[in-house]
């Protein structure tokens, strides 16, 4: 149970800072006061049952559902003048023109991209090439979590399961930013059910990666 709770627990923690890099704000969990608000927020909701979305959460930092952050008063913490800023931040790319299409689809699903309904294996080819450099981050990140966590639920394997190709990953996997999309791959390679990897010794002259 405390395993689950500590991968349900990172899982959120790089979603929430694909969401934050989406928006254009610093996505620093520890540094950055906005990733502790929003976390505060949803993990509230999400104790309290709650199905929270977009227009939702922005409604709750304006008005959050805690006095205290920490053991500082929210006022103190993050002043309602300046959550408002926050909140146009959220607002702005919820009224942004095409982000509705965020909202459109089917859900992302690494069972479906590796398997048919019928249980037989398939080639799927996720193109971002028409995304902006934001959108592109936010959307590997999703990716790379769901891939993650579908690896952990699988039971140990002696053979190749699957295989995962990404083309001119560098900007995703520098060797000294960290971008929301560096931690899962790092995860998967470091954990013991780690696919099977295929890297140059110098990371900074890598291009693509197979996992």
């Amino acid at each position: 149970m405390f395993l689950l709770k500590l991968i349900l627990r990172n899982s959120f923690r790089h979603r929430l800072r694909a969401l934050l890099t989406l928006a254009g704000l610093d996505a620093d969990a520890v540094k950055n006061r906005e990733h502790v608000l929003v976390s505060t927020i949803l993990n509230h909701a999400w104790a309290a049952g709650e199905s929270l979305d977009l227009a939702g959460l922005i409604q709750r930092i304006q008005t959050p559902p805690v006095q205290r952050i920490g053991v500082l008063e929210l006022e103190s913490f993050y002043p309602a003048t300046e959550r408002f800023g926050l909140a146009t931040a959220f607002n702005n790319l919820l009224a942004a023109p095409g982000f509705e299409t965020w909202l459109e689809g089917e859900p992302l699903s690494i069972d479906r991209l590796f398997y048919t309904p019928e249980g037989k294996p398939r080639v799927s080819v996720l193109s971002i090439a028409h995304l902006g450099d934001r959108e592109r981050l936010f959307f590997v990140s999703l990716l790379l979590n769901e891939l993650l966590g579908w690896m952990r639920s699988q039971q140990g394997t002696t053979s190749l399961r699957a295989l995962f190709y990404m083309d001119e990953v560098f900007g995703y996997f520098p060797p000294v930013a960290n971008p929301p999309t560096k931690a899962p791959p790092s995860a998967a390679v470091h954990s013991s059910k780690a696919p099977r990897a295929e890297r140059s010794p110098t990371p900074q002259s890598c291009s693509r990666r197979t996992v």
